[in-house]
């Protein structure tokens, strides 16, 4: 019974990285209910740190409860203090809600967070296709097509034709090229 989880993180059973171990088999399992009765004992002994914050989000968002969700991880974003995960999380539910310049912003964060090549580009064609969703006319798209074109891999033909995509896709519908 994952109940015992949530149990031992109330009555102070659990380390913070074993919290965190614990956490990360209930996403592999995709036990969201035991997740969140973990996080929210956690929350209870070690306060309401960015990291269980954020996953915190995740399970509330994977039950259904998308408002508390949104809630407590646009806190965090608000604050700068969210994670990777807690960003992307946050990205996502507000593109699935339609509001697509708070995505956006999310989208920026994770840029400016990116430590390597593959991380950059991942947020750079997150952020190209927010963009473009909400103005598939807007100047910055021949941007972000061009600063993903500057980190792929001439050698890897998803990588280039990704890039090709995006930057045909900028030129089309630019109002500089009109």
């Amino acid at each position: 019974d994952f109940r015992f989880a949530g149990g031992c993180a109330s009555q102070r059973l659990l380390s913070l990285p074993s919290t965190f171990h614990l956490a990360g088999a209930f996403i592999t399992l995709a036990r969201w209910d035991a997740l969140l009765a973990l996080i929210q004992g956690a929350v209870g002994q070690y306060g309401r740190q960015p990291r269980l914050v954020s996953l915190e989000g995740l399970a509330l968002d994977r039950l259904g409860r998308t408002p508390e969700a949104r809630e407590a991880l646009e806190a965090l974003v608000h604050a700068g203090t969210a994670n990777g995960n807690g960003l992307r999380a946050y990205v996502d539910i507000m593109a699935r809600c339609g509001l697509l310049e708070e995505a956006i912003v999310g989208a920026e964060q994770l840029l400016g967070r990116a430590q390597t090549s593959p991380q950059r580009m991942e947020a750079l064609a997150l952020m190209f296709r927010l963009v473009q969703a909400l103005d598939p006319t807007d100047d910055r798209l021949l941007g972000l097509a061009t600063r993903f074109g500057e980190l792929t891999d001439q050698g890897d033909e998803l990588e280039e034709g990704q890039y090709v995509f995006f930057f045909e896709s900028a030129l089309r519908f630019s109002r500089q090229a009109s």
